[in-house]
């Protein structure tokens, strides 16, 4: 394996330093700490040599990907050694409680575990000290997928997903089921039953924070496909914009969970996705930019108008911080970019034109009207409802936050103008 050397760790400060150089002057300058970060932001505009540091990049993410991967083979090799001092430990602490015969097999062994758990109780958390030392297999997962069955009593669906939360996600994620776990987890999220659904998200949850990108990937696209299925399903009641959004509703109490645990991914995955292969970023990119796009009938009045998915977005993070942060590097700009120009530019044209439908509203709109109108968004008595007007503001600031990023970049400006419905000319 490579390491980082000193020719290395000399040609690197020399690049860096030849960057910082050519930037001091345009920093020292700023007359704020806002200002210079917005000057870093527009470098590649204003900086007529920016492209020239394309070597230097490409240099530190050479070095960066050595050093990392020396670092992960370090952790590996202590989680590995860890490992086998727990289940030696484990094993001397096991004979205790099981005869020889319990640890002959798989079956037995989930005996004598839920015997555990029925004498100790669930409160003493015996099961995640058990299952911490033992590797789970393609037996043990297949048990687990049956327990989820949909026939299954609550209790046995209950158990099983506890004993998956429980488990090591390495373990759990090297079975050769784990697609089919996945994808019947996602199918569950369907569930009418609150706390197992609740239950899957804490699943997701922890696997997005301890899992490699290849397996969150797994389950930020399904956790996408499942909502963009939910949204076209006709089945599903969803709230039009003038009944707008109650959220102490059950249902859109559990749809704006699953909302936001995908949105909590979306501005955390830009800091890793880097160390990883480019079709698992576009992967994630994708799934989102099509949930996004989902469009209902618009032959209905605007009032009686069923929300689409990006309402619900725009409600967790109103001022679309995922994708200020995605737009934030080239190596994951470029690829949204990419897609929008290619497969999901009417999700542009959708955001320009919800700001020029609502800057029509305010035009029409008496001073005194206005100004009434926008109390309840300051009214800490309306904390559970969303009327239809607030949605409508809270979609403005969504899709205005996302235009303004793309205008931010050359390449965003290269989306513009955009033609709209029913009108004349185009929006530059």
């Amino acid at each position: 394996m490579a390491h980082f050397s000193a020719d290395d760790e000399a040609m690197l400060q020399a690049m860096l330093r030849q960057l910082f150089q050519s930037v001091k002057e345009k920093i020292t300058g700023a007359p704020s700490l806002e200002c210079a970060e917005e000057i870093l932001l527009h470098l590649e505009e204003t900086d007529e040599n920016f492209h020239k540091y394309k070597e230097m990049m490409h240099s530190l993410k050479n070095i960066m990907m050595i050093v990392v991967e020396s670092m992960i083979n370090k952790f590996e090799e202590d989680g590995l050694r860890s490992q086998e001092r727990q289940k030696k430990i484990q094993k001397e602490k096991s004979n205790s409680y099981c005869t020889d015969n319990c640890s002959d097999s798989d079956s037995s062994f989930s005996q004598a575990t839920l015997k555990m758990c029925t004498v100790y109780g669930e409160g003493m958390n015996v099961l995640p000290i058990v299952l911490q030392s033992y590797k789970f297999c393609q037996g043990k997962l297949q048990l687990i997928l049956d327990q989820l069955d949909p026939g299954q009593p609550k209790e046995v669906k209950y158990e099983a997903l506890q004993t998956l939360c429980s488990a090591p996600p390495s373990d759990v994620l090297n079975c050769e089921n784990w697609t089919t776990l996945c994808e019947k987890l996602t199918v569950s999220l369907s569930d009418p039953d609150p706390v197992f659904t609740d239950r899957i998200l804490k699943f997701y949850a922890q696997t997005f924070t301890l899992s490699p990108l290849h397996t969150t990937k797994e389950i930020y696209t399904s956790l996408a496909k499942y909502l963009e299925l939910y949204f076209l399903s006709r089945e599903n009641h969803i709230p039009t914009l003038s009944t707008g959004i109650d959220i102490t509703n059950p249902n859109v109490s559990r749809l704006l969970k699953k909302v936001r645990l995908l949105n909590e991914y979306q501005k955390e995955a830009p800091c890793f996705w880097i160390r990883h292969p480019e079709k698992y970023m576009e992967e994630i990119v994708e799934s989102t930019l099509s949930l996004l796009s989902v469009k209902h009938d618009q032959s209905h009045l605007v009032s009686q108008k069923i929300l689409d998915p990006i309402y619900f977005l725009a409600l967790v993070d109103t001022k679309a911080v995922w994708f200020k942060k995605w737009m934030h590097a080239y190596y994951s700009r470029t690829a949204v970019l990419r897609l929008l120009e290619k497969k999901y530019k009417p999700l542009i044209t959708t955001a320009v034109q919800q700001c020029v439908q609502y800057f029509e509203l305010c035009e029409t709109m008496k001073a005194d009207e206005a100004l009434g109108r926008s109390k309840p968004y300051g009214n800490k008595q309306k904390t559970f409802y969303y009327s239809g007007q607030e949605l409508q503001y809270i979609y403005f600031i969504h899709s205005l936050c996302l235009l303004g990023r793309l205008l931010i970049y050359t390449q965003g400006r290269k989306l513009f103008p955009i033609k709209l419905k029913n009108r004349k000319g185009k929006c530059n």
